[in-house]
């Protein structure tokens, strides 16, 4: 019998190979895979394991296989969110690992610290589908949530568009100018604006991503403010849109219609019956495929509802797992 070794790759390593614009096209091919079926989730495609509210966290588990050109890979990401961490423990939100497993056998091969290629996958996500959803000319950001996230959110946008501005509101006040310095060093020719008010972001901005580590009591995103030919994106766990948003929208695109029945910003809709599955134009991969067509005109108000899905890590993943495997990096593993 072979020995049983695993690749292990520690957050430097994986940051190594983490590349904005190469990562984008990545998600693009995950989503192509998506919409030409050579992609298998759970059923559920997300299993969550919740804590609240007796403790302010949870467990998310994310299994899934693809098919991309003619190399096949299945992994796992098991990712926990605790929002209360930085305050309470000086840790991230979120932490995250992931193993990589050869299909041909079953066996593991990788496991890599995760944090960041979620990060970075999660951005890229919202890139492709803005993409295909924005308007061509977007130039202004507006972003709720001067998160851990937000900072990839407006990596991965900047990649896609020219932008001028990103109008930035956090309900802590000092995160808007934590977030503000370190962006400006990471981007050029961006102004990067802190705002007093939801509103204040999101009035007037091409694209909007809700970007919120916490859950909201009550939403707060409202129609009124989303105008024609804005594209907004929710990425929160929590539903911060009102109502009035889904009525509001054109076009509803989603990620994965299953997810988003279970999990995020819609979830809360098709639970109450408000949203039924017939409400969503389609999944991002029919899009990306050109079976159905993204924006269509200037006027549009779309709502893209990304929640993430387990193909997206494994292709990550998978690209890392090979740069790292090729350059002999990381540190083999004996499991028995």
């Amino acid at each position: 019998m072979k020995k049983l070794e695993v690749l292990f790759l520690g957050r430097d390593e994986v940051l190594n190979f983490l590349k904005m614009r190469q990562v984008i096209p990545v998600i693009e091919k995950v989503f192509e895979g998506h919409g030409r079926n050579s992609v298998v989730l759970s059923d559920p495609s997300k299993v969550v394991l919740r804590l609240e509210p007796s403790i302010n966290g949870h467990f998310s588990a994310m299994p899934a296989y693809i098919d991309l050109e003619q190399e096949a890979v299945a992994g796992i990401k098991w990712i926990s969110t605790f929002p209360g961490n930085p305050k309470q423990h000086g840790l991230h939100t979120s932490s995250a690992i992931m193993i990589i497993s050869d299909p041909r056998t079953g066996f593991p091969v990788c496991l890599m610290e995760a944090l960041f290629l979620t990060a970075y996958r999660t951005g890229a996500a919202t890139a492709v589908g803005a993409s295909h959803l924005a308007k061509k000319d977007s130039h202004v950001i507006g972003l709720i949530g001067a998160s851990f996230q937000g900072r990839y959110q407006l990596l991965a946008l900047a990649e896609t568009f020219n932008l001028y501005e990103c109008r930035v509101y956090d309900i802590d006040k000092k995160a808007s100018e934590t977030y503000r310095a370190e962006m400006l060093e990471k981007l050029s020719g961006i102004e990067i604006k802190i705002c007093k008010s939801y509103e204040e972001a999101v009035s007037g901005s091409d694209i909007v991503v809700t970007a919120t580590t916490y859950l909201p009591p009550t939403p707060f995103l409202e129609g009124e403010w989303c105008k024609e030919g804005m594209l907004v994106v929710s990425i929160a766990a929590g539903s911060e849109l009102k109502l009035e948003v889904l009525n509001k929208a054109n076009k509803i695109v989603v990620d994965t219609i299953d997810g988003c029945m279970h999990q995020g910003a819609l979830f809360p809709y098709f639970k109450s019956g408000q949203l039924k599955e017939e409400d969503i134009y389609s999944e991002l991969g029919q899009i990306v495929i050109g079976k159905k067509k993204g924006r269509e005109n200037e006027d549009e108000f779309i709502l893209y509802v990304p929640i993430g899905v387990g193909t997206e890590d494994v292709a990550v993943a998978s690209m890392v797992y090979k740069l790292a495997k090729a350059q002999g990096k990381g540190k083999m593993l004996s499991l028995g």
